[in-house]
């Protein structure tokens, strides 16, 4: 088990045993040798430590939902972060369409609190018996203790990107966004 709650771990899942980062590159079936690779745009060699190390950021990556409200969150951190996250992330034909806005104004927080809470008591609505009171026990917000919130939008409309695989399945658009 890989979580503690006060000695309580009921409520904690099991990490699955994957293999390691070594291991998946022992099981490749090209090795770089073997790769045309003239350009050495395929070939990026990871240290061990490098590999070990993201490979244990994987296994602890967590949706956080618990926040300290009077802390003030570093503008510039925020910044680099969406910045290097946004700037990373693949998009259909490279269209990067999406739209990231700040919600700042107490009645726009209030307007989305409302509108995540319907939408929760309808999916609440769509179990029974110790489904839904495992649903209905699980923290799927943080909204009202976040510093700061963000709403991410897919702009269907954009014009970068080449058009590719949206051409024929505009909906990628929105998959790139999720």
């Amino acid at each position: 088990t890989s979580c503690t709650n006060n000695g309580d771990t009921s409520r904690c899942m099991r990490k699955p045993q994957l293999p390691s980062c070594n291991e998946l590159a022992a099981q490749s079936a090209i090795s770089h040798d073997e790769k045309d690779n003239s350009d050495n745009t395929f070939s990026r060699d990871f240290s061990p430590a490098f590999q070990s190390e993201f490979e244990q950021l994987m296994h602890w990556r967590r949706d956080v939902r618990r926040f300290q409200k009077d802390k003030p969150v570093d503008e510039e951190v925020l910044n680099r972060a969406l910045s290097s996250a946004f700037h990373s992330a693949p998009s259909v034909g490279l269209s990067e369409p999406w739209r990231i806005v700040r919600v700042e104004s107490e009645a726009a927080k209030e307007a989305v609190l409302q509108n995540f809470e319907g939408e929760n008591d309808k999916a609440l609505n769509g179990y029974d018996g110790d489904k839904k009171q495992k649903y209905a026990s699980l923290k799927l917000s943080g909204m009202r203790e976040a510093p700061v919130q963000l709403a991410i939008f897919c702009d269907d409309a954009t014009i970068k990107g080449a058009g590719l695989g949206a051409q024929t399945m505009p909906e990628m658009r929105r998959y790139s966004v999720v």
